[in-house]
């Protein structure tokens, strides 16, 4: 069948007519000249030093001057007629998307290597790819290939960078991919050939992937979460889904209503993301009658009690997310599409198979960055009431006591600070009060999610002081937004004698903004894995196999891609005259280790059994020695 190779012409041409050409203008002489078609040709990017060809003959030339914005003077006299048709490399703002059809020697062979598996490189499993094969100077491929030969070019043909192109057999497409340009071949100074080879438009995956690693993958934002034992603990038992826009792009993340169905399972059984009972830091174990002594670093199951020797700790734990989605993210970042014969979220391997997130050791609150806002008394706004913030900037009051002593005691001025912590997010937050100038602590506390009401008296036992009590918000967990509302200011005046007076004022606050958005996923969870590696270890796991087909990488097992074949009886085709018997390679001594146990249970198996756990040795010896010293027999 017939070959036809077209090159996409990457460097830019504008095609036009002829006007008028010659070599003098007016009777002045200019070389030689094309006049185009009223088009501007400097306004389109061309400069001196550009190739031109003539569409028409395949004759090429460079341009040396262009007149009047619209006559293009050439280095040789390639334009031989009127009709000709003739374009001029332009700047890429005014590229046109064409091919050319380059030419072929009749007797060149030219043979595409279809590598569909590579054992020791799984990263090339998508190289097609051709050896060198020569092309004839012509005047068409002298165009294509502007005159590469030729050093006074300027912008020509540049070699580092492969073509476009598609090959044809019979007229038919048969292979996209690129061509790239090893060599010329000289004869007299003159050009003979080109020297070529081909490559499929997916060289290889690494070609695609290149060093970038899982948590570029943007993709995986959608698995930003917020912190907070009420969170981690539905990601226990429920898990989350993916909610997708018109695009099938995700946009976040919803906890599931349901448990996942893992004793019949179907699709929607298994959660796209989910914290299993897999420790950063503790050990866990169950004891129902709680026996075993306390120790650090354990935790008893089967105990409620929440203490640091008992009880799930939900900031052990870590995320894990089905590894079909680290294959849509690169399928949306690389522009790809994989086949879903193997690479299926429906099929029995990608329903419950999960990638741990567990980037770096510790716990997941230890990863998250804290971010805190504070309301001084300065920021809150008076309402209705009674104003009871003192001095001009209105930013502190006073307690303690005051007057002079009457039987032991003097009048106590205090005040009840209560307020609503209004927060946006579900995530868990501290809330503190302290003094702004001493940072004495008055009161502290721990929210898992939602509002919090606060209520504190804020007093002292020496002489009436001056105080500046700030509330504090500070958050890992994915609180957004706070504010303080339901405001009140008491100040509670206790005399000695006398009944207490109770001076009230209300204020609001302006909300803030600037707090944590919860786990940032690729940032601090995604392990830093190159995509590469990601793929490749899961080409060496099931054994795959890859190749193109309409522009899809279609992933199979090696086994099923054998399936899809015919079998063919070949005995005819035999020659059965002469055979050649060879001896195997034999070992005298084989041992299959595994790596130096590290883990507590190995190493205490190991102890025991005064053997390595999982290790197999072989050695030839005695009466069955393979290949003994002859020395010794007797």
């Amino acid at each position: 069948m017939a070959l036809d190779i077209y090159v996409r012409d990457d460097y830019d041409r504008k095609t036009n007519s002829v006007t008028a050409y010659g070599d003098s203008l007016g009777g002045v002489p200019m070389t030689y000249y094309v006049q185009t078609a009223g088009v501007d040709v400097v306004g389109e990017g061309t400069q001196i030093g550009s190739i031109v060809i003539n569409e028409t003959t395949g004759a090429s030339t460079t341009l040396i001057d262009i007149q009047f914005t619209n006559y293009l003077v050439l280095e040789s006299q390639i334009i031989s007629n009127s009709t000709d048709i003739y374009s001029v490399q332009v700047s890429s703002e005014y590229a046109e998307d064409r091919y050319s059809k380059l030419d072929l020697y009749d007797d060149e062979p030219i043979e595409v290597t279809e590598n569909i598996k590579d054992f020791k490189d799984v990263a090339k499993v998508l190289s097609d790819y051709s050896q060198q094969f020569k092309v004839p100077a012509s005047k068409i491929n002298n165009g294509i290939f502007e005159n590469y030969y030729n050093n006074d070019i300027v912008d020509g043909f540049d070699a580092r960078f492969r073509r476009k192109c598609i090959m044809k057999l019979a007229g038919a497409d048969w292979k996209e991919g690129a061509i790239r340009l090893t060599s010329v071949d000289m004869e007299n100074n003159n050009a003979v050939s080109y020297n070529i080879t081909f490559f499929s438009t997916l060289s290889s995956l690494k070609t695609i992937l290149g060093d970038d690693t899982l948590d570029e993958l943007e993709y995986l934002d959608a698995f930003n979460h917020e912190v907070s034992f009420s969170s981690i603990k539905d990601y226990l038992n429920l898990g989350a889904e993916l909610d997708y826009d018109v695009d099938g792009y995700p946009t976040g993340n919803t906890t599931r209503t349901t448990p996942p169905g893992f004793l019949a399972p179907l699709p929607q059984d298994f959660p796209d993301m989910m914290y299993p009972l897999i420790s950063a830091k503790d050990r866990y174990y169950v004891d129902v009658s709680d026996s075993q002594p306390d120790i650090s670093g354990t935790r008893n199951l089967y105990t409620p009690t929440n203490d640091q020797y008992h009880a799930l700790y939900c900031y052990d734990l870590k995320p894990s997310i089905k590894i079909i989605h680290f294959i849509k993210a690169m399928e949306f970042k690389y522009g790809i599409e994989f086949s879903t014969d193997f690479f299926n979220e429906y099929s029995t391997v990608f329903q419950s198979t999960y990638m741990h997130c567990a980037g770096e050791s510790g716990r997941i609150i230890d990863k998250i960055e804290e971010t805190n806002t504070d309301f001084p008394l300065e920021s809150l706004s008076f309402s209705t009431g009674t104003e009871t913030r003192e001095g001009v900037a209105l930013d502190y009051i006073s307690v303690g006591r005051s007057g002079l002593p009457t039987g032991g005691r003097r009048d106590l001025t205090s005040y009840t600070y209560e307020a609503t912590v209004d927060v946006t997010g579900s995530g868990a937050y501290s809330v503190s009060v302290i003094d702004k100038d001493t940072n004495v602590e008055y009161f502290s506390d721990d929210s898992d999610g939602g509002n919090y009401n606060l209520s504190v008296v804020v007093s002292s036992s020496r002489s009436l002081e001056a105080v500046k009590p700030v509330v504090v918000i500070t958050t890992k967990g994915g609180v957004t937004q706070v504010e303080l509302t339901n405001v009140v200011l008491t100040r509670v005046f206790d005399p000695v004698f006398g009944a207490t007076v109770n001076t009230i004022g209300n204020y609001t606050t302006t909300r803030d903004t600037s707090l944590s958005q919860g786990i940032e996923f690729r940032k601090e969870l995604v392990p830093r894995m190159k995509c590469m590696d990601f793929i490749r270890s899961l080409f060496k796991t099931f054994n795959l196999v890859a190749y193109i087909e309409n522009n899809i990488i279609v992933i199979k097992t090696l086994d099923s891609y054998y399936e899809e074949g015919n079998t063919h009886n070949i005995t005819r085709f035999v020659d059965f005259n002469s055979h050649k018997i060879s001896r195997s390679d034999v070992f005298s001594e084989i041992n299959y280790e595994f790596k130096e146990a590290k883990t507590v249970f190995r190493i205490k198996s190991n102890e025991l059994t005064s053997d390595s756990f999982g290790d197999e040795k072989f050695k030839s010896e005695n009466n069955s020695s393979f290949d003994e010293d002859l020395t010794m027999l007797k």
